[in-house]
């Protein structure tokens, strides 16, 4: 018989944590980004290619917020689940 499943409630913290973390810094990244590059000749492309990695940044930064928001539901929801299995099943250990 399986002895179950056990999620440490600490590491889906972390994990949160990291991606929550993650997110919050890319979206930093506009704002170190330089308003017109110093590129000589090449200023008019580079600024295009700067503002399309800084839109792929943020792009990035909300998939990683929302990542950690999905995962702070989930262990929410388990940790839940589980607290009501504990309570509304009967002890079977001693059967």
């Amino acid at each position: 018989m399986s002895s179950g499943f056990r999620i440490d409630p600490v590491i889906l913290e972390e994990i949160t944590g990291t991606l929550r973390q993650a997110g919050d810094e890319l979206h930093r990244t506009r704002a170190t980004a330089p308003a017109e590059p110093d590129a000589g000749e090449a200023r008019t492309p580079v600024a295009a290619l700067l503002n399309q990695l800084v839109e792929e940044a943020e792009r990035l930064s909300a998939t990683a917020s929302a990542a950690g928001d999905a995962v702070a539901d989930s262990a929410a929801a388990y940790t839940e689940a589980d607290r009501r299995a504990r309570e509304e099943l009967p002890d079977l250990r001693g059967q």
